[in-house]
């Protein structure tokens, strides 16, 4: 079979991007409906408890999966025959459902006892109970969603995730705002969701579905593949929320509330860019990792995909202040919003592992994550320590944004030892300097008109003209225009 050109690879990575981009976009449309919602209802300090109940799950999650849904595509490949690639699925299942009973079990014994550590009281143990519940559905509907993004379903995948997410928006609505339950409302919420969506893959994928038709031989390759991925996403999460036991230590709940709001605003950066994008991107370096052209492709992945993170990042510090308060984002949240583009920056710069980390794959060697993220999630601890009580929640802000770029940056030259590509310095230069002369241009254009949004708008179509003229070569122009001219009526 002839290889594809790097273009069609472009293409191909596009196309289901936005597909996966379109339910995506849908998702954070209805997180903002929710977001005027939970400033109206839920106090910081309600908020920040809220926050720390869903860092149990996560983090637990993090352990109880195994690291199986991380295994899946790296072994699915490897077998030519469907029904072989369906007996590595099933063995994925299986492993998930052993973690996701461990994790239940946990939950029922010592509930009490994890609130009583991370939030300060038992009052919260049976919240944090279902919480743990919901997250061990959810992993396990992840190894659902991971097998059908690599039979490239992705309009499956898009249309149960917009339903559901309907469905989550409309039931916690209905416990926050009519039962008025707190922060009870969207854990309740979120269970009920993703019971629905399980049950969904279970009918959609019933005939692929058999427990007892697993390969034994891939049970061993996918813990050994995933235990590393589980000690790399868990030493991942010391960066990702020891922040957020920090605050609660040395400032209040409520500051935690507050950074977590400006979080979770910020993680419309994954939703829209870093989610879509890895959904087709990791089945994609599979399957071609042995095609001659991968290091160009790979190089010209990366550009792209930063000039798209930069742009939604430039539009985010020009105009979603408006956008939040056009939603009824109320100023109790204030500070939230003035955090929001630089915890992009951080997610951006996170989000970079999965291109940089394409050697360490290919190898089978996920255990390296461990050696990269556990130091620096270390440093990120004292880092915060050292800078929260001087910078306040600004300080768990510098120091993810330095840990993020560090943990990226090692990533990339580990991985380089066993697949390299190169990067075009120069073109992230001027992709900086460009950056910088429009927040120079936006704060002199501000001085002349009084409506800040008018100097928003100016400052970020100039962006975009020097973009389109300066960042992008003549093909890639050219093809920016076809591609336009195609789509007209």
């Amino acid at each position: 079979m002839a290889q594809k050109s790097i273009t069609d690879k472009i293409k191909e990575a596009g196309k289901h991007g936005l597909i996966y981009g379109f339910g995506s976009i849908a998702q954070s449309a209805a997180g903002f409906l929710l977001l005027p919602l939970y400033a109206k209802h839920l106090a910081p300090h309600d908020y920040g408890i809220f926050s720390l109940i869903q860092m149990i799950g996560i983090v637990l999650g993090a352990v109880f999966y195994l690291g199986a849904s991380s295994a899946l595509p790296r072994s699915y490949f490897d077998y030519e025959d469907s029904e072989d690639r369906k007996k590595v699925f099933n063995t994925t299942l299986l492993l998930l459902l052993i973690g996701a009973t461990i994790q239940v079990g946990i939950g029922l014994l010592f509930s009490d006892i994890i609130s009583k550590i991370i939030i300060g009281s038992k009052e919260y143990g049976q919240l944090v109970l279902i919480n743990l519940i919901s997250s061990a559905i959810t992993f396990t509907n992840t190894g659902f969603i991971v097998y059908l993004r690599l039979l490239r379903k992705s309009k499956i995948i898009i249309v149960m995730s917009i339903v559901n997410l309907f469905i989550t928006v409309s039931i916690i609505y209905y416990l926050l705002v009519v039962r008025q339950l707190g922060i009870a409302a969207p854990i309740y919420a979120m269970l009920c969701s993703q019971i629905i969506t399980a049950s969904f893959f279970i009918l959609y994928l019933r005939k692929s579905i058999s427990l007892f038709s697993i390969l034994k031989n891939e049970i061993a390759v996918q813990l050994k593949f995933g235990i590393p991925s589980v000690l790399a996403s868990t030493s991942l999460m010391v960066t990702d929320w020891g922040d957020r036991i920090i605050l609660n230590q040395m400032l209040t709940t409520a500051d935690v509330g507050i950074y977590s709001m400006g979080f979770r605003i910020a993680m419309l950066y994954n939703i829209l860019i870093m989610v879509p994008f890895s959904m087709i991107w990791h089945p994609m370096m599979m399957e071609y990792r042995n095609d001659k052209n991968l290091p160009e492709l790979f190089k010209k992945i990366t550009y792209y995909y930063t000039l798209v993170s930069i742009t939604l990042i430039m539009f985010s510090t020009f105009f979603l202040d408006d956008l939040l308060e056009l939603v009824g984002f109320g100023d109790t949240y204030s500070l939230s919003i003035t955090i929001i583009p630089f915890i992009m920056i951080g997610l951006f710069l996170s989000s970079l592992q999965n291109i940089f980390s394409a050697g360490l794959f290919y190898e089978r060697k996920p255990i390296y994550f461990v050696y990269i993220c556990l130091p620096i999630g270390i440093i990120n601890i004292f880092l915060n320590i050292l800078l929260i009580p001087i910078f306040n929640i600004w300080g768990a802000v510098i120091a993810g944004i330095f840990s993020r770029f560090s943990i990226a940056l090692t990533v990339y030259i580990v991985s380089g030892k066993y697949f390299k590509f190169e990067l075009s310095y120069m073109k992230y230069f001027k992709m900086i300097a460009c950056v910088l002369f429009i927040l120079i241009i936006n704060h002199l254009v501000s001085i002349f008109y009084q409506s800040g949004l008018i100097g928003d708008f100016i400052s970020f179509t100039l962006f975009f003209v020097i973009v389109f003229n300066y960042l992008l070569d003549f093909n890639e122009q050219d093809i920016i225009k076809r591609t336009i001219r195609s789509l007209k009526i």
